[in-house]
């Protein structure tokens, strides 16, 4: 529903570096740091940043369902 893509968006943030830097044009998200490897590393908000941060930046950089 409406409500829960707010919660999703709310646990997704974009990486805004402290300084200029070649990323900061590269609409990547923000990776947390996780205290336990076992359980942390596989939350949704460790793992989808890291997965859209993969992506190229073709994909990235396209609107929502303009694929």
């Amino acid at each position: 529903t409406h409500e829960n893509s707010h919660y999703i968006i709310e646990l997704l943030k974009p990486h805004t570096p402290t300084r200029a830097l070649r990323s900061t044009h590269q609409n990547l998200l923000e990776v947390p740091k996780t205290r336990y490897k076992s359980r942390g590393d596989r939350s949704f908000q460790t793992v989808a940043p890291r997965l859209w941060n993969d992506l190229p930046l073709s994909l990235r950089s396209t609107e929502s369902g303009h694929f």
